[in-house]
């Protein structure tokens, strides 16, 4: 599991709460609040 401002990598993260994917395209860009429904947390899904 990753949470908001984590940094974890190039890939694409899902919002554990709704599902939304979020893609990082840069190794030092840190991952948002789910802009859908304000979660933090997320899990890697590629």
């Amino acid at each position: 599991m990753y949470n908001e401002g984590d940094t974890p990598g190039v890939g694409k993260y899902e919002c554990t709460n709704c599902g939304h994917i979020v893609e990082i395209k840069s190794d030092d860009e840190a991952l948002p609040i789910c802009p859908t429904c304000g979660n933090d947390t997320y899990k890697k899904v590629d």
